[in-house]
């Protein structure tokens, strides 16, 4: 299957109470990112003007995930196909460079097998650190050819479907964002799958 495409705009921000909830962190984090740079973390002062420190927690069918509350300043759309939702991207915003896509797929695929299918049509991308896993597979790197934007994409699988979230942001906001995508990775969980209804059947 091929990656999906959005044929449908939801506008969510008036939904967002029944589908997001807010909570504050604490400030220290590790980085996830080490293996793929050495990378110093923020200064607090410097977080301020683009994050205010909480977060939304995202649910897809099977799966949620913890992500910067500055994701709703942004634009927030459905990933629909054939009338059936698969997921939710998350656009940048002014202040920061930050993009998310959170979906499922009916796919009894290895997770890391799924994702190498997709890279194939990425000819810029560079991958810099992979995991390959029967139940989770990472890929990580640089998404073009100059490596100014930097990519972190993993998918977990509950044996009939792939819960996926793909990440991307500005090298040049490397240092604000590292440390974020730890609480990112750490919080992404399976759910309980709720059944879907395809309008074929």
């Amino acid at each position: 299957m091929n990656k999906i495409r959005i044929l449908s705009t939801v506008n969510r921000l008036s939904a967002a109470g029944g589908l997001l909830g807010t909570h504050s962190v604490s400030a220290g984090m590790p980085m996830a990112l080490a293996m793929l740079m050495a990378l110093a973390l923020p200064a607090e002062a410097a977080t301020k003007d683009i994050w205010d420190g909480k977060w939304i927690t995202a649910i897809e069918n099977g799966s949620t995930v913890e992500l910067p509350s500055s994701v709703m300043d942004g634009l927030v759309r459905g990933l629909v196909v054939d009338d059936i939702e698969y997921g939710t991207s998350y656009g940048g915003t002014e202040g920061s460079s930050f993009a998310a896509e959170h979906y499922w797929l009916a796919s009894k695929k290895r997770p890391y097998v799924f994702m190498a299918e997709q890279a194939v049509h990425t000819a810029t991308q560079s991958i810099t650190y992979s995991v390959d896993h029967d139940d989770l597979g990472v890929m990580s790197g640089y998404l073009d050819a100059d490596s100014g934007r930097l990519f972190y994409n993993l998918c977990r699988t509950d044996g009939e479907h792939l819960q996926c979230l793909d990440m991307n942001w500005s090298k040049d906001e490397a240092d604000f964002i590292a440390p974020l995508i730890d609480h990112i990775v750490a919080s992404f969980k399976l759910t309980k799958w709720l059944p879907v209804h395809y309008p074929d059947e």
